[in-house]
């Protein structure tokens, strides 16, 4: 089955003052100067950078990780838009879909098959078989329908929890 090219953006916003967050940085190092510090290496990970672990100890520590992230729940808010990025479709027309905020613990390929797609873009063709390719200079040819595979989705994460 093809589908587009599915991206993931996150939407994060909260309101909290500048000299909370800041405090004395704000005024005593130019705006985005501060330093990050890095946590010190586990030892885990020191024995890894070593050398000191056997590759079998590493795959099953991944495996593990793997397995704890897929039992998590990944509960989150998600909205969903779909757009055609062919140069030739208009700014008022490329936007195929634009769903409503929801709740999901849906990965985002997934959420792309709760989709009715085949309405979505048939509806966007229609429209599209009727638009000029601007790239054609010596005759009027107009666009082909759209594929799946032509579209972009991205999958905008309103909240996680």
């Amino acid at each position: 089955m093809e589908t587009p090219t599915i991206s993931n953006t996150a939407y994060a916003s909260n309101a909290v003052s500048l000299m909370e967050t800041f405090g004395d940085v704000a005024s005593s190092a130019p705006f985005g100067r501060t330093h990050h510090h890095l946590e010190p290496p586990t030892s885990t990970t020191r024995r890894i950078m070593l050398g000191q672990t056997s590759h079998h100890t590493i795959v099953d520590q991944l495996v593990a990780a793997a397995e704890e992230q897929l039992m998590a729940r990944k509960l989150r808010i998600v909205q969903i838009f779909i757009v055609d990025p062919n140069e030739n479709v208009s700014l008022e027309d490329c936007l195929l879909f634009k769903s409503e905020p929801k709740m999901t613990d849906l990965e985002n390929n997934e959420l792309f098959f709760e989709l009715d797609i085949k309405d979505i873009l048939a509806k966007h063709n229609e429209k599209r078989v009727k638009l000029v390719n601007k790239l054609v200079k010596d005759r009027v040819e107009y666009l082909e329908p759209a594929k799946i595979r032509d579209l972009k989705m991205n999958v905008v994460d309103i909240a996680t929890f």
